[in-house]
């Protein structure tokens, strides 16, 4: 990988995607480089809703990394540092087409105000934003073909990370008129969506708000589960699990509030449960 990829990449993560920043410096030196550049493009990608006015915009811009990865797997890259540094990683470690794909589309429902209609969809969207993005993180690590114990770690870590992340970003959503709370869920607490939008914090809300975290802890003990056949080599992939547990304890205090109120973890915090999980395993 060329030295303005890397950097490239590493410095659009830190800035960007700072939890998934550390993780890749527990991963040996000359695995960081591809980890970059996964981390780069899944970031580049989700930012489309961000980076455009209207979503036709939006669509003309997915399409153009999907077209991206189609020449980047047909041997013809295009000019771009993610897209460059991830052609250096495909000499290295053939990686699946398939999962760059399904990340590119299912970020299309970013596009949309109210996405995800069923607590099934949520989760289909999370695995393909998420649990793809673990799963080529690891197979980079352990650098050979994938096998069922990490696809099943993947799964559920990538679902675990994602609904938290859903979570914690619940006021961003709503600030730009979004929302991932599934439909069903809504339906079932009567949430008002103008409400939401409005950052009007209601016992309506607050029950949706708390049942949303009760699913990522199902799939958080899952994937503390699922972990347990990893092999060492691939920890570093789902070390952002680690503060899981802490950002879901946040947002279930007594009182919190998540239009007033933050969750976030201090760097020496978040570098701290890293090193525990990568030495005892819990996560």
């Amino acid at each position: 990988m060329s030295k303005t990829g890397y950097n490239y990449c590493a410095e659009l993560v830190k800035r960007n995607d700072e939890d998934r920043y550390l993780s890749t410096l527990f991963a040996p030196n000359k695995k960081r480089p591809a980890l970059f550049a996964l981390y780069a493009f899944s970031f580049e990608v989700s930012q489309t809703r961000e980076r455009v006015s209207e979503p036709m915009l939006g669509e003309i811009r997915l399409q153009w990394w999907r077209e991206a990865i189609e020449g980047l797997f047909g041997g013809a890259p295009r000019k771009h540092e993610v897209i460059e540094a991830l052609a250096s990683v495909m000499e290295q470690s053939p990686l699946p087409r398939m999962l760059f794909d399904s990340l590119i589309d299912a970020h299309s429902l970013d596009l949309e105000d109210d996405p995800v209609a069923t607590v099934e969809d949520l989760l289909a969207y999370a695995s393909a934003c998420s649990s793809h993005v673990m799963k080529l993180a690891a197979f980079v690590l352990i650098g050979g073909e994938p096998c069922e114990s990490l696809d099943k770690a993947a799964q559920s870590a990538g679902l675990a990370w994602a609904l938290t992340g859903l979570i914690r970003a619940l006021p961003v959503h709503a600030a730009r008129g979004q929302s991932y709370i599934p439909k069903d869920i809504q339906s079932r607490h009567n949430v008002s969506i103008e409400e939401l939008y409005v950052g009007l914090w209601n016992d309506r809300l607050e029950g949706a708000f708390r049942e949303m975290i009760d699913l990522a802890r199902v799939w958080l003990e899952e994937a503390r589960f699922d972990l347990k056949q990893v092999p060492d080599v691939a920890l570093p992939a789902f070390l952002p699990l680690s503060l899981c547990g802490s950002y879901l304890r946040g947002v279930s205090r007594p009182g919190f509030d998540p239009f007033r109120q933050t969750t976030d973890l201090t760097l020496l915090g978040r570098q701290y449960r890293m090193i525990k999980a990568m030495v005892t395993r819990r996560f």
